[in-house]
């Protein structure tokens, strides 16, 4: 199956209509993170493998945020080389199945049919509920890489559809056709009983339907019997009932007797109860009055008393208004006379502190005027050193010199050329001539001729490779050959050397190499010069000799500037442009140092009159606060005073004198101690002549009402129980039909239960026959693992497949062990479960082209290996439909044959 196009709309991120072209061999899908890249990815997923009625967490999640709109999505794709369009859109549940014919594309089949005809199409099944999972999707569990899970846990082995693909790709024979015949009727049978993945009944079985009827049965006799039971419960409790109702009738006539009785003594107590509670009123109401007359005759007791106290009290504050008032004058002066002193004080603060601003100006400007002079004088220095530099760079170009390795290249054929004439000489012809006589002559050594002479008695000694013809003076001539090919090879190849030589010392105009190598320590020692040089320019510079000048040039300015703000009757101004700039520091700084400490003397003078001053202040205030007080005590002794006045006027409205407020108040006295005495007398006979009388009728009266409500649901309950005693005999069952039927129906449902033991064994020997066939199809996919390993990590590791063809473990070359997949580097697992999957989509693309989706698959490989893993890559996309998805596209920047597609945010 090959992916052509994908279109969404309103599907999450894609709110607005999305569509990108595919290419059959390798896709690239790039984009930042949040971009959609996994949707775009999930989206085929979701379309091939769930049905557009789905109504899951998953399907809904679909719904761009914030809205109600419909996902809806269409896929391109082709198929055994036919093309088809499958186009679904969820929520308002649409799905439509189409087929390229003739140019036109034609309705192949509409909802669920749509769905049912994709599933045969591209392989994998519906999920019974809930969301598609990666055991359902065909051949994509194996193929397709999920975000974040790039292995296949230990619990998902690969589906049948992946097994069978690749057990009818190489040709594996599990069994005949009569054993397959007669196993798929055994597991027919099997899955007739049993559910395929829990080995419980099927609930539509035959045997689950009777062990339900033995069930439903049991429980019908269960109920039976309870019911008998029920029956002769509620006989013996309408008995009990009526025996109760007899006893409770006569008590009832007996409480309606004592409650007749009773009558009378509730008026007396009635009686009692108003008489008590109106001598209480009374009672309440003289004590009322009594209370505000004494209150009354104490308030104006009180007021008079206090009008003395704050008469008394207010005189005696007026006396002491009148000290602080003299007070308060005294300090007045003082404080006027420490104010003109601190105001002298800070005036001539203020002109001291002026002459040190100025002095700490012009110390300012000669220390700049210093600084400036030392900066001068390093860019003296580095002009200087620029100059030297400059010659120095001058000599070094004039220089004709080799690079050192020219010069070992030059060394290295001076020492061939010496090593080879030296070996020419230890085979050449030595010729040694003793002259007997004078004799003179010419010698031809090689391509060389040379004149020679000898005296009688002297000897002399010639050397030649080849040929050596000497021709004597009055003698004649002697040819001397060799016949060594040895000289010959090493002649011709000096004569390589020295021409080489010659072609490298040529640009030097000289061959000696000591002269050589003179020139090429001359040259290093210019440029470690030149280096040097740098250095201690940039030391001297810092920060680039045009920042110095710009320093000189802000140095001057501040420094006109800083002597300009001094006046020129400042006896420092003197100083400017002074050579001697050490001494009118010193003199600078010791002015500064004078001036600071007269200027320390009158802060200190300043700060003790302020602080003498805000004493007087604090005292002159506390003195003027007390007064405040006195006043304010004053008025409002004033203001009580006159409220105390009004009330004593307000008492003596109603006409009566304090003496008569007295009689009155006694004889109310009198009459209160009468009534109270009435009232105890009634209080003290409360619980005979009310509480008692009223208690015992209430009791009668509740007695009554409780037989009367006995009476009432003792007769109510024995004709619900009589009417529901009738209701049972009517409908009453036997239970010899039931136990007659169970009994056969668990005669049956053994025989069952030992069937179907007998298909479930038959079943496992199946499934164990099968699992042995399958492991013989791990071996392609191995050694195409293998292959790619060795090309991504060289001989190091192995890898192993179980019996479900998962890589569960690798061997490795160097420590000759079984290791785990799951203990090596989540780097080295992620790859080869990379290598797994497109080891197996080639495999399976041996009839057609396969789809492999890889979400970030190379996230974790190092830099040393990702070339080779994405050769790997870039090689299976010849027999694959590659997509790739990752938010660095940097890495894959180098496939030239790749389709990039760009997903912004």
């Amino acid at each position: 199956m090959i992916i052509k196009n994908i279109y969404l709309e309103n599907w999450k991120i894609f709110r607005n209509p999305f569509e990108r072209d595919f290419t059959e061999g390798l896709n690239i899908i790039y984009g930042p993170n949040e971009s959609g890249k996994t949707t775009l990815i999930d989206s085929i997923r979701t379309i091939f493998f769930s049905k557009h009625t789905s109504q899951s967490e998953k399907i809904k999640s679909l719904v761009p945020w914030g809205s109600s709109l419909s996902p809806g999505a269409t896929i391109t794709f082709s198929h055994f080389d036919e093309l088809y369009r499958i186009s679904k859109r969820f929520i308002s549940s649409q799905s439509l199945l189409e087929k390229f014919t003739d140019g036109s594309w034609e309705r192949v089949a509409e909802g669920d049919r749509a769905d049912n005809e994709i599933i045969k199409l591209v392989g994998g099944k519906f999920p019974s509920r809930g969301d598609t999972k990666p055991e359902l999707w065909g051949l994509g569990q194996a193929l397709w890489m999920v975000q974040g899970q790039p292995i296949i846990e230990k619990e998902q082995s690969l589906n049948e559809e992946t097994l069978s693909s690749i057990q009818k790709l190489i040709g594996a024979v599990v069994e005949t056709d009569i054993e397959k015949k007669l196993f798929n009727k055994i597991m027919t049978q099997f899955l007739d009983i049993y559910t395929e993945k829990r080995r419980d009944f099927r609930k539509d079985s035959k045997i689950i339907s009777i062990k339900e009827r033995i069930k439903a049965l049991e429980k019908e006799k269960d109920e039976i019997d309870q019911k008998r039971i029920d029956k002769e419960n509620l006989i013996r409790d309408i008995e009990d009932k009526e025996i109760l109702l007899q006893k409770k009738k006569p008590g009832l006539a007996a409480a309606l007797q004592e409650k007749d009785e009773l009558k009378s003594k509730i008026n007396l107590a009635y009686e009692h109860r108003l008489n008590r509670e109106k001598l209480k009123e009374e009672v309440k109401r003289i004590s009322s009055d009594y209370k505000n007359l004494a209150e009354q005759i104490g308030e104006i007791h009180k007021n008079e008393n206090d009008i003395k106290k704050i008469e008394s009290n207010s005189e005696k504050l007026n006396q002491e208004k009148k000290q602080k008032e003299e007070d308060l004058k005294k300090l007045v002066k003082e404080i006027d006379a420490y104010n003109q002193n601190l105001d002298e004080t800070i005036e001539f603060f203020e002109k001291k502190e002026t002459e040190h601003r100025y002095a700490l100006t012009a110390h300012t400007a000669i220390q700049e005027e210093i600084e400036l002079k030392e900066k001068e004088e390093r860019l003296k220095k580095v002009n200087d050193l620029e100059q030297e530099k400059l010659e120095k760079r001058k000599k070094l170009e004039s220089l004709q010199a080799p690079s050192q390795k020219d010069l070992n290249i030059i060394e290295d054929y001076h020492r061939k050329i010496h090593d080879t004439q030296t070996k020419l000489d230890a085979l050449g012809l030595k010729i040694k001539a003793i002259a007997q006589t004078d004799i003179s002559g010419t010698i031809h050594l090689d391509d060389k001729r040379v004149e020679f002479e000898i005296k009688k008695g002297k000897k002399k000694d010639w050397i030649s490779h080849e040929v050596a013809r000497i021709s004597i003076d009055k003698v004649g001539e002697i040819e001397i050959k060799s016949g060594s090919e040895d000289v010959k090879e090493m002649k011709k190849e000096l004569e390589e050397f020295e021409f080489e030589f010659e072609k490298l010392t040529a640009p030097y105009d000289s061959k000696a190499i000591d002269e050589l190598r003179d020139r090429f320590h001359q040259k290093n020692e210019f440029e470690n010069h030149i280096k040097r040089l740098e250095n201690e320019i940039k030391g001297q510079t810092k920060n680039g000799k045009e920042i110095l000048i710009g320093e000189i040039a802000e140095l001057k300015k501040r420094i006109e500037s800083d002597w300009s703000k001094i006046p020129e009757n400042f006896d420092l101004r003197k100083y400017a442009g002074n050579e001697d700039k050490i001494q009118a520091k010193e003199i600078s700084a010791k002015k500064i140092n004078e001036l600071e400490k007269e200027l320390e003397g009158y802060k200190d003078k300043e700060k003790n009159l302020k602080k003498e001053l805000g004493e007087l202040n604090n005292k002159k205030d506390a003195v003027q606060s007390k007064i405040r007080d006195f006043e304010k005590i004053l008025h409002g002794n004033n203001e009580r005073k006159s409220v105390l006045q009004n009330s004593l006027e307000n008492f003596q409205k109603d006409g009566f004198t304090l003496k008569e407020r007295k009689e009155k108040l006694n004889d109310i006295s009198i009459e209160l101690d009468r009534k109270e005495r009435a009232l105890q007398k009634y209080t003290e006979d409360i619980e005979e002549m009310e509480n008692q009388p009223e208690k015992a009728f209430a009791e009668c009266e509740n007695k009554i009402n409780r037989l009367d409500q006995d009476i009432h649901q003792l007769e109510k309950d024995l004709a619900e129980k009589n009417g529901k005693l009738n209701s049972m005999l009517v409908s009453f069952k036997d239970t010899n039909r039931i136990e007659e039927e169970l009994f056969f129906l668990k005669e049956e449902e053994k025989r069952l239960e030992v069937e179907a033991s007998a298909l479930e064994l038959l079943y496992v020997l199946i499934k164990y026959y099968r699992t042995k066939s399958v492991e013989s199809l791990s071996d392609p996919v191995k050694k195409m693992v293998n292959e790619d390993l060795k090309r991504l990590l060289g001989i190091k590791y192995a890898v192993h497949l179980d019996e479900g063809i998962k890589p569960i473990s690798v061997t490795s070359s160097s420590w000759g062990t079984v290791i785990p997949i799951e203990n090596l580097s989540f780097g080295t697992e992620e790859q080869i479960w990379y290598l797994f999957r497109l080891a197996l989509g080639r495999l399976l693309s041996h009839e057609e082209r396969q789809l492999v989706v890889l979400d970030d698959p190379l996230a974790n490989t190092d830099a040393s290996r990702l070339h080779r893993a994405l050769q790997i890559l870039e090689d299976a996309a010849h027999q694959l439909q590659i997509i790739v998805v990752t938010c660095d596209v940097d890495k894959y920047n180098w496939l030239s044959n790749a389709n990039y597609i760009t997903i912004e945010k």
